[in-house]
């Protein structure tokens, strides 16, 4: 499937052709990390430091 939107988006460049590859590309990242986490390979879903950028929600500041 994500096949089908690189080729949508090579062919028109269009940016939203490009944001829906993409959003197919994380959603493929995060099922095979849940397939993992219920698989007890990684530390779990509640392991926030497993993620991209290493921050939780203790990071969120509001001003």
């Amino acid at each position: 499937m994500e096949d089908r939107y690189w080729e949508s988006f090579t062919k028109t460049g269009s940016v939203t052709d490009y944001l829906y590859y993409r959003g197919m590309d994380i959603c493929r990242q995060v099922i095979e990390r849940r397939e993992a986490d219920n698989a007890g390979q990684t530390g779990g879903i509640d392991n926030e430091s497993g993620y991209r950028d290493g921050d939780g929600a203790e990071s969120i500041t509001y001003r």
